[in-house]
């Protein structure tokens, strides 16, 4: 397998886990893999460093429940979420 393809591997398989790791509030997983600069941008606009992000897993709200008619609240997506392309993650792989 090339350095590429196992490059792109390794990325798929933390973008699945990103959001098991959120959910499950995993700090010490997100603390090894942001990198230390790592900035976001709230979908309400604000900057998040990765202590700020870390340290509001815990505080997040649960996930959304069906409303009364049975049906799941349609997801909002932020424009400003990368997840390939960003230096945001960092693996150990050739470090």
């Amino acid at each position: 397998m090339s350095d590429q393809t196992t490059a792109f591997t390794e990325l798929l398989q933390i973008n699945e886990r990103i959001g098991q790791a959120e959910s499950d509030a995993d700090k010490a997983w997100f603390e090894h893999l942001l990198h230390e600069r790592f900035t976001m941008r709230r979908p309400s606009g604000p900057l998040s460093t990765k202590a700020d992000f870390i340290s509001g897993l815990a505080t997040a709200p649960p996930p959304a429940a069906p409303s009364r008619n049975g049906r799941w609240p349609t997801p909002r997506l932020s424009r400003s979420s990368t997840i390939c392309g960003s230096s945001s993650a960092r693996t150990d792989a050739g470090s």
